[in-house]
């Protein structure tokens, strides 16, 4: 609802990782400066055509090396996601900009959160994404959402920072916009 998602690839007309990041994050950047329009970018948004992208998630409880670990859905996100898409923050906080920028930490959904850290606060704790991956601290909780379609079950998630890599192939711009959509829309194409 009020929520309008763009699917972009720039590297069709050979612009690289990098530069794809620049210009998501300006565009970004410029809807949310109009009045009534929150504006993000991710990897892929829910109901993406295609596969979602899974990978264990270890604790110091739990380590997916050496243990059988159920894949856990993964999207990369901008700060103010949540906030485009209306998923609400249950706790912590959403990514800093620093964070952003150099990775190091990760939001995850309620349901991770009662399966790894059941009774308890996710906040604070270390996981490390797939096998050999880096460690990330758990920075906030938010609610589900639905991955493929609305009559599918919630399967667990966690977001990481957007990196340059994650738009090499392409990226989702999101804006939650007030008003009729139409308007909405224009100002999108026109920015």
């Amino acid at each position: 609802d009020r929520t309008i998602v763009a699917q972009m690839d720039p590297a069709s007309f050979g612009i690289d990782g990098p530069r794809t990041m620049a210009f998501a994050r300006e565009l970004a950047a410029r809807l949310s400066d109009r009045p009534g329009m929150i504006a993000a970018v991710a990897n892929r948004a829910p109901f993406h055509v295609g596969y979602p992208i899974a990978e264990t998630v270890s604790t110091s409880a739990l380590d997916c090396a050496t243990a059988s670990c159920k894949p856990t859905v993964v999207y990369s996100v901008s700060r103010r996601h949540f906030e485009a898409l209306g998923v609400p923050l249950r706790a912590g906080r959403d990514f800093t900009r620093e964070e952003i920028d150099r990775g190091g930490a990760v939001i995850v959904s309620e349901s991770l959160a009662a399966s790894l850290w059941p009774g308890r606060s996710p906040l604070g704790e270390t996981v490390r994404l797939g096998k050999a991956g880096a460690s990330a601290l758990v920075v906030g909780v938010v609610g589900e959402t639905k991955h493929l379609a609305i009559e599918n079950r919630v399967d667990p998630a966690v977001y990481r920072p957007l990196g340059d890599a994650d738009v090499a192939h392409g990226f989702t711009l999101i804006v939650r916009a007030e008003g009729p959509a139409a308007p909405a829309i224009a100002t999108i194409r026109d920015t």
